[in-house]
């Protein structure tokens, strides 16, 4: 069992799985950093397939029909995918983190 194994699913975990030993501090830090490579995945795949579909889409618009200028402005789209990813792997995860370790077991469930 290695540290990652042990590192709850929420930040605000009161107890692991066993309902009785506590996570440390470093393990609730850990359930911070452990969904930001999957969420920063997830951003830079939705954004590849946004920004790359349009993209796509206007420059056959173009080709078809040659007097359309697009009102759009060009964007670089590998930065848009970082920018994305992490934006995702940032905001997402706390917003996750505080609905579903606060809001939820405090507030929705009573």
């Amino acid at each position: 069992d290695g540290f990652w194994s042990r590192v709850p699913t929420n930040a605000f975990q009161p107890y692991h799985l066993d309902g009785k030993t506590r996570p440390t501090v470093a393990e609730r830090f850990g359930a911070l950093l452990a969904p930001i490579p999957t969420l920063f995945r997830a951003g830079v795949i939705a954004s590849a397939i946004g920004y790359g579909l349009t993209n796509f889409l206007i420059s056959l618009r173009t080709l078809l029909l040659p007097d359309y200028v697009s009102p759009t402005i060009n964007v670089n789209i590998v930065h848009a995918c970082v920018y994305t990813g992490a934006f995702m792997s940032i905001v997402s995860n706390i917003r996750y983190q505080l609905l579903q370790g606060i809001i939820e077991p405090h507030i929705i469930d009573r």
